[in-house]
């Protein structure tokens, strides 16, 4: 199994925002949250430099998820004109590892430890922690990332495509 060295990066990106949090060790809180406009940098790496004064701390790895389908080692930002390339990000923030990942593809692993009171239950049964899991995005478009099994390493589906919120 491989270990991310800490500190780590968190990063969700759209095609307004993003946003940065660093992970000091293993099982700690996340620091304060720094909020960039997208839009404001030509790149993820150029936000990163203006993120990491902010942060109170130089990250040696990072975890990074975007709004758009995951390409080989490149995400593309949907609404955005951001390409984020996972190696030479890395390599111009100095990181020593990293991990790319559709935004909604990060929410399904992160349902196994979701608190229970940051959830709401819909209907009248209760969740008893087993079976499959799904969350509901919504921003541009809805997106519904699901978790089948009962743990990150189970099996998971990942979106194919969202549907628009809006009429054009």
């Amino acid at each position: 199994m491989s270990v991310f060295p800490f500190p780590v990066l968190v990063c969700d990106t759209g095609g307004t925002n993003v946003r940065f949090a660093l992970s000091p060790e293993p099982g700690a809180s996340l620091g304060p949250i720094v909020h960039l406009v997208t839009d404001d940098y030509p790149g993820l790496p150029e936000a990163i430099e203006a993120a990491v004064p902010k942060l109170g701390g130089r990250p040696r790895s990072m975890i990074a998820c975007g709004a758009g389908p995951v390409v080989g080692r490149r995400l593309k930002l949907t609404n955005a004109s951001w390409v984020m390339d996972g190696p030479e990000t890395a390599r111009r923030a100095g990181l020593a590892q990293g991990l790319l990942l559709n935004d909604f593809e990060a929410e399904a692993l992160s349902l196994p430890v979701i608190e229970p009171d940051w959830t709401r239950r819909i209907g009248p049964l209760a969740f008893d922690g087993r079976g499959q899991r799904v969350a509901l995005g919504l921003g541009t478009a809805l997106g519904v990332p699901a978790l089948a099994g009962g743990d990150a390493a189970s099996h998971r589906c990942r979106p194919r495509r969202a549907m628009p919120t809006s009429a054009p």
